[in-house]
């Protein structure tokens, strides 16, 4: 069930993809408010390892409930979020950071960092997990990065701030806040939960792979919104009933 506070996650998200900054904002400091004011709230660095086995708790603001007898198995959004870090996100940030969100890596199987925030839950394989779409980082990084955009520092620290901490760090509070700085603290909070490519898209910037296989075709190494790739084409069936 949609509660009002993961609607209004989506719809700053959706602010954020069409440029209206201040709508985003608006919309995502309304769902922190409430949110809060309902029992949810941001995992403690404490919390954050163990909270992602646990369903139904303060930081998830919607899931999509799987129960084992629905299990698609291989086919299942468990099994495939189950991916492996890049050498380099890995490698250059996690594996030597005091970041708490390397907590949800694993690197037991051939020294591959593998994605644990969809883990077994109640006794569940972890590819009948419940799927997490909404959560409180969102809200939080949603609001930072719109207020940013609009000039609101004041509101950027304050929404970045909350998430930075789970790096273990101080921040310079007088230190400007930017937007590739908010990118790179959503680049490691959502990292394996399939947002890092729109992020960049929808803020006109590359893509640069650097670990990939050799089969990997030339241009799609380094590309950016004009990859003539990143618009699906439009299936046959919609073209045939439709001469537009």
């Amino acid at each position: 069930k949609l509660c009002k506070w993961s609607l209004l996650t989506l719809l700053s998200r959706v602010h954020l993809h069409m440029g209206n900054y201040e709508k985003a904002l608006e919309a995502a400091e309304q769902g922190i408010q409430g949110a809060l004011k309902h029992g949810f709230a941001l995992w403690s660095n404490d919390e954050y390892a163990s909270g992602w086995s646990k369903p139904f708790n303060k930081e998830f603001l919607f899931e999509v409930v799987n129960l084992s007898t629905d299990s698609p198995g291989k086919g299942s959004i468990g099994y495939y979020y189950n991916m492996i870090a890049t050498k380099k996100f890995f490698r250059d940030y996690l594996a030597k950071s005091k970041d708490v969100r390397k907590s949800v890596v694993s690197t037991a199987s051939s020294s591959k960092p593998y994605c644990l925030k969809f883990p077994e839950q109640d006794g569940k394989s972890y590819e009948d997990c419940n799927v997490v779409v909404f959560r409180m980082s969102e809200l939080y990084l949603n609001a930072a990065e719109a207020a940013v955009q609009v000039g609101q520092q004041d509101k950027a620290l304050k929404y970045f701030l909350p998430i930075y901490q789970r790096t273990n760090t101080e921040w310079d509070e007088s230190q400007e806040i930017t937007l590739l700085e908010v990118l790179d603290q959503r680049r490691v909070e959502f990292w394996g939960e399939g947002h890092r490519f729109f992020d960049l898209m929808r803020n006109n910037l590359q893509v640069e792979r650097t670990d990939y296989l050799e089969s990997v075709a030339i241009d799609a190494r380094t590309f950016d919104w004009d990859f003539y790739r990143i618009v699906l084409p439009i299936p046959r069936k919609e073209t045939n009933l439709n001469d537009n």
